[in-house]
């Protein structure tokens, strides 16, 4: 025996005991009729459940209808009232300003001295409406402490009016979709990038939210670049991977720290650092190094043009005084006059 709630308002509810087996829209018609009078979310198991399945799901635990407010929920219609009142406070005031105006001329005073008064009394009556109208029906107030991720919710790039961009929303809630709609995904993890050769890889890990979904299409601005399952042929170097909860993401490594202190350093010198590789009370199972020499590389010595240039990487860990190597590389490139770039990687714990 399970039960079917359905939810009027705040303290207005209506619970129905189910002791057969029927579909949640077998329910709906019986008891509601062919469709609820407002709008109504369908709980199911303490989540939220599509209309679409409502004929295919079966009422084996406790359902729960809860209305959707109507005309908002964040004080909308008491402002509206709010500002009724004070136009028609403002009419009134300016009634009574001509009324006793016209009253204290009639009994001797002066037309200067009886507008000032009547709008002194105009003046009051608008002061004291306005305080009764913000007792009666308060603004909410602005956010209190320090303005950083933490006391202020970010709002989602699906919903915003600007040009949207992957972002990384610290501290805020993943978010649950329903429906069909086009969405921004968050960054689930900073990204990184590395070279091959000359060509620079982006490694970009994105959240879709929580549950699974059917993807239909993936797009980069309006260029999409994979569609129903297949790649596009657009941008044909882009690999992509849908991981489902419960799944491991085999593309790439996805949880990787990059050094800021490393990087734009000159090779001027024969030792550069120490730096640190990870951080502290963490282990890493890699470690990956780019040398770029971006107005290319040689050297000039007998006969004509540039040699090629013998070049012999090295890191080393400190350990109680005592270095160990952990990267050792040696690389042999030709002479050139253009960019080049040297990726090294090797497998480490440290």
């Amino acid at each position: 025996m399970h039960t079917v709630t359905r939810i009027r308002g705040n303290e207005s509810r209506e619970i129905y005991t189910v002791n057969e087996c029927m579909s949640i829209r077998s329910w709906v018609n019986q008891n509601i009729g062919s469709e609820f009078s407002a709008p109504v979310i369908c709980l199911y198991q303490g989540k939220p459940l599509l209309r679409a399945e409502w004929d295919i799901v079966l009422i084996y635990a406790d359902v729960v209808f809860v209305p959707l407010p109507l005309g908002g929920g964040d004080g909308g219609g008491k402002q509206i009232i709010a500002m009724i009142g004070m136009a028609v406070l403002a009419i009134v005031a300016a009634v009574l300003q001509q009324y006793w105006a016209e009253g204290l001329i009639a009994a001797g005073w002066s037309s200067l001295a009886a507008n000032a008064v009547a709008g002194l009394g105009a003046a009051a009556i608008m002061i004291g409406g306005s305080l009764l109208m913000n007792a009666l029906f308060p603004t909410k107030p602005l956010p209190q402490g320090n303005l950083n991720t933490q006391s202020l919710e970010s709002a989602s790039p699906t919903y915003s009016t600007s040009i949207s961009q992957n972002q990384a929303r610290l501290w805020q809630m993943i978010p649950e979709t329903f429906g069909t709609m086009e969405m921004v995904p968050d960054l689930a993890a900073q990204y990184y990038a590395e070279f091959q050769g000359n060509e620079q890889y982006l490694y970009a890990l994105l959240c879709i939210g929580i549950g699974e979904y059917l993807i239909h299409r993936v797009s980069i601005e309006d260029t999409a670049i994979w569609e129903n399952g297949a790649s596009t042929g657009n941008f044909p170097e882009i690999e992509l991977e849908i991981v489902n909860p419960g799944e491991s993401i085999t593309l790439f490594p996805d949880n990787v720290e990059t050094s800021p202190e490393v990087s734009g350093q000159s090779l001027n010198k024969e030792t550069l650092g120490p730096y640190t590789a990870n951080s502290a009370g963490t282990q890493t199972t890699a470690l990956a190094l780019d040398v770029i020499f971006p107005r290319g590389l040689g050297y000039m010595g007998s006969g004509i043009g540039a040699h090629a240039v013998s070049l012999l990487f090295a890191g080393q860990q400190p350990f109680l005084l005592i270095f160990s190597h952990i990267m050792r590389q040696e690389t042999v490139l030709p002479a050139c006059s253009t960019a080049v770039h040297v990726f090294m990687e090797e497998d480490h714990a440290v």
